[in-house]
C-alpha cells in the first residue's frame, strides 16, 4: 500500500480490501461476460423473503403450499426471461396430455429452449 495513505484510514481500508480481492477482480477483467454486480442474486433472495412473509398469511395450509410451490417456478421463469403467465398457461394446457416421462421438457429452461423465436402468443 502507498505511503501516502494510512492503512487505518477509510481509503486505506478500501485499498487494502481491493488488494486482498485482486484474484477475483482479475477474474472479472479476464471474463467480460461476468456481471460487475450481483443485483440478480439479491433480487432473487429478496423475492424469497417477501414470499415467506406472504405465506404466513395464507388462508390455508394448501394455499401456503401452492404459493411455496409456485414461487421457485416463477423465479425460474424470470431467470430464463420467460413471461411466467404465458408459461403457466401453456404448461397447464399441455401437462394433461403429455406423458409423465416427458415432464422434464416442461421445466422453464427446457420449455424456453424449444420456443426460441416464439412471439409469446398461445396456439
Amino acid at each position: 500500500m502507498s505511503q501516502i495513505t494510512r492503512p487505518e484510514s477509510v481509503l486505506g481500508k478500501a485499498l487494502g480490501y481491493a488488494i486482498n480481492q485482486e484474484r477475483y477482480l482479475r477474474l472479472f477483467l479476464e471474463h467480460g461476460e461476468l456481471p460487475m454486480h450481483n443485483n440478480l442474486s439479491e433480487l432473487m433472495l429478496r423475492q424469497t423473503v417477501v414470499g415467506r412473509k406472504n405465506w404466513l398469511f395464507a388462508r390455508s395450509e394448501g394455499g401456503a403450499h401452492a404459493a411455496a410451490t409456485l414461487e421457485p417456478l416463477i423465479g425460474s421463469c424470470t431467470l430464463q426471461g420467460i413471461d411466467s403467465w404465458f408459461y403457466l398457461r401453456d404448461v397447464l394446457d399441455r401437462i394433461q396430455d403429455d406423458p409423465a416421462n416427458r415432464l422434464g421438457e416442461l421445466t422453464p429452461r427446457n420449455w424456453a429452449a424449444t420456443r426460441q423465436g416464439h412471439t409469446g402468443e398461445l396456439g
